[in-house]
C-alpha cells in the first residue's frame, strides 16, 4: 500500500549547489519510497520523513533476509535561521542526495509527493541505541550505480 500525502513544493536555498558524495560500489539495498511526508522537529523546524520498503540486498551475518524490512528516514530541512552554516550544509547535502538517488527534481526546492513510488540504493547502518540494536538509513545513491546481488 503506497501512502500518499498531498503536498506543496518545498523551497530550499542553494539545493542543488551542495557537494555530491557517491557511495562505495556494490555497497546497500534496493529500497522503495512508500510514503513522504513533513513533520515539525523539536528544534522548530522540519523533518522529511521517507518510509522506505527494502525490496533486495544482501542476507543479514545472522541469515535473515532484509527484504521487507522497513524504515522511516528523518531528514532535517535545511533553515539558516536555526542551524550553523555546517549543519546548513550537512542537511543540504543530505536532503540534495536523497533527492538525485529517488530521481525527484530539487533545484530550488523539491515536492515530497515525488518521491512516493521510487526507488533507491540505500547504505544501511548497524548502531546500538541504548543497548538495543538499531538500523537506520545513512546515505543513498541512484540504483544505476550498483545494485546488490
Amino acid at each position: 500500500m503506497v501512502r500518499r500525502f498531498s503536498m506543496a513544493r518545498c523551497d530550499v536555498e542553494g539545493l542543488g549547489n551542495f557537494k555530491s558524495l557517491i557511495l562505495d560500489e556494490g555497497d546497500g539495498y534496493v529500497v522503495l519510497c512508500e510514503g513522504a511526508e513533513l513533520k515539525p522537529s523539536k528544534g522548530g523546524g522540519w523533518n522529511l520523513v521517507l518510509h522506505h520498503t527494502v525490496l533486495a540486498g544482501p542476507v543479514q551475518s545472522t541469515g535473515i533476509d532484509p527484504q521487507g524490512i522497513k524504515f522511516d528516514t528523518y531528514l532535517p530541512h535545511p533553515n539558516r535561521l536555526t542551524m550553523t552554516q555546517k549543519g546548513y550544509q550537512l542537511c543540504g547535502l543530505r536532503l540534495q542526495k536523497a533527492c538525485e538517488a529517488h530521481g525527484v527534481a530539487y533545484s530550488g526546492g523539491y515536492d515530497p509527493d515525488e518521491f512516493i513510488g521510487k526507488q533507491a540504493l540505500a547504505k544501511i547502518k548497524h548502531e546500538d541505541f541504548n543497548g538495543e540494536p538499531q538500523a537506520r538509513i545513512e546515505k543513498f545513491s541512484p540504483l544505476t550505480q550498483s545494485t546488490p546481488n
